[in-house]
């Protein structure tokens, strides 16, 4: 027998008032609540979904998505496009509530189409009741083959110290990937230090990072000063811009990593440090080891288990969950409640962002900021992103045809199939996510799939 979760007179007043839709499932994935709100946004009864599975759900195609499924699969908060057997298309968003022992106690979703205008803080008030959204974790958006082969990664990761050398574009988010990687390693309770190596003068960066001892130089400190690299200890310093660190500094760096020790400015003795070593840079240190401006000793050594972010431009099925991903956090943020539509978004996929993650989220809050209505459209974009919507399929097909050509009915309707199967193979790793998104079974994915001579190892990671 199920335990429906109970709630309090204010819990149930808040969730049943809310203009969003709440559902709220075990931590199973079996409905257990949903509020009028739910109802209405579906435009169906609270029958269709109570003491059933999401999983069921999506199978009898009472709703042909499910982000409480995605959220099951991948262990973190989740977003889904959700259209409902009553024709409503909505945006669903689900994340895990803890208890103070954080463990998982229920799986929430909250729905709503594009006209919703209640505050996101309300939700966050009845939640905060219970527990937390997730724990104080930094989080990641992001599901392509590219980012759960980092995912995985991470993962095993978390079982080792080692130093690790991430790389990428400017904006990427190196830095929230140095602080997952330290959340997740056996040294997660200690502290997580950055220095940006480009942002401090040569002449105090090595004072910085190894700090000194009283009397060291005129201006020290009189009792000296401990550098970054013990005031790390048992915990991670990320050398941000590793590839400006000084020449003269990179041997002193190298003993610190190879002997676990380090030698303060005017010491004659070093002392033993247990850090952890993460180093970013959005260069090319190979060429740099090749031309003389970084050692290779010291490469080799922070080189030892290497990352590369890929940019948003090489991921671009990234881009819609960052969208809604950034947009709710402002909305929370502002206490707004402006949401995008599928033209805008579809929109912002074809666009290249040279400024990647940096560069969406600092445009999801201006729009936030500064939009005069709940919807953001295609319109209320800057100037230079509105003609970046990329074809579909079928318009690729139109493009690449020359304009006299027609073929019968069947074999336009054979590569218009095609089509859509080589885009769906594309965009999804799982042969199981890109039957789901094109509302057929496995069997007929497998069927169609062979029909045409597809393979789904052939679609293209980096579109």
């Amino acid at each position: 027998m199920r335990i429906k979760p109970q709630f309090s007179l204010e819990s149930e007043a808040i969730i049943q008032h809310c203009t969003y839709g709440i559902c709220v499932a075990d931590s199973d994935g079996v409905m257990t609540r949903v509020n009028s709100a739910f109802e209405h946004i579906t435009g169906l009864g609270s029958q269709h979904f109570l003491d059933l599975h999401v999983q069921d759900a999506v199978d009898k195609g009472i709703i042909d998505n499910s982000s409480i499924l995605r959220l099951l699969r991948r262990k973190r908060p989740s977003t889904a496009t959700v259209t409902t057997m009553a024709g409503k298309k909505l945006f669903s968003s689900a994340f895990p509530v803890y208890d103070k022992r954080q463990n998982v106690i229920r799986l929430a979703t909250i729905m709503r189409s594009v006209q919703g205008t209640q505050s996101l803080r309300e939700l966050e008030s009845f939640f905060g009741d219970h527990a937390a959204f997730h724990p104080a974790q930094t989080r990641v958006v992001g599901a392509s083959p590219q980012m759960v082969e980092i995912f995985n990664r991470i993962e095993r990761l978390s079982l080792f110290d080692c130093p690790v050398l991430l790389m990428g574009e400017t904006g990427v988010g190196k830095g929230l990937f140095a602080r997952i990687i330290h959340e997740r390693s056996p040294s997660c309770q200690g502290p997580f230090l950055t220095v940006n190596c480009s942002a401090i003068p040569a002449h105090l960066m090595e004072s910085e990072l190894f700090g000194y001892e009283p009397g060291a130089f005129t201006g020290a400190r009189r009792n000296g000063k401990e550098g970054l690299l013990e005031s790390a200890r048992g915990g991670t310093l990320l050398l941000d811009e590793i590839g400006d660190l000084p020449l003269e500094l990179q041997p002193k760096l190298l003993r610190v990593i190879e002997a676990r020790s380090v030698l303060r400015v005017g010491a004659v003795e070093e002392k033993p440090v247990n850090t952890r070593i993460i180093a970013s840079t959005n260069r090319d240190m190979e060429t740099m080891v090749a031309d003389g401006r970084f050692r290779p000793d010291l490469f080799y050594r922070l080189n030892v288990v290497p990352m590369t972010i890929p940019p948003l431009r090489e991921r671009r099925e990234d881009i819609p969950e960052l969208l809604y991903h950034h947009l709710e956090q402002f909305n929370l943020r502002y206490g707004t409640s402006t949401w995008i539509s599928p033209e805008a978004v579809d929109t912002l996929t074809g666009y290249g962002w040279p400024g990647n993650v940096r560069e969406l989220a600092n445009l999801m809050e201006r729009l936030v900021i500064l939009q005069g209505r709940d919807l953001i459209q295609v319109e209320d974009l800057p100037g230079r992103l509105q003609d970046s919507r990329r074809p579909t399929p079928v318009e690729r097909i139109a493009e690449s045809r020359p304009a006299r050509s027609v073929r019968p009915l069947k074999e336009e309707l054979e590569g218009y199939e095609k089509a859509l199967l080589s885009e769906a193979l594309r965009r999804y790793a799982r042969q199981e996510d890109a039957a789901r998104a094109l509302g057929i079974s496995m069997s007929t994915l497998t069927r169609k799939t062979r029909k045409h001579g597809l393979k789904a190892s052939s679609a293209d990671p980096d579109a």
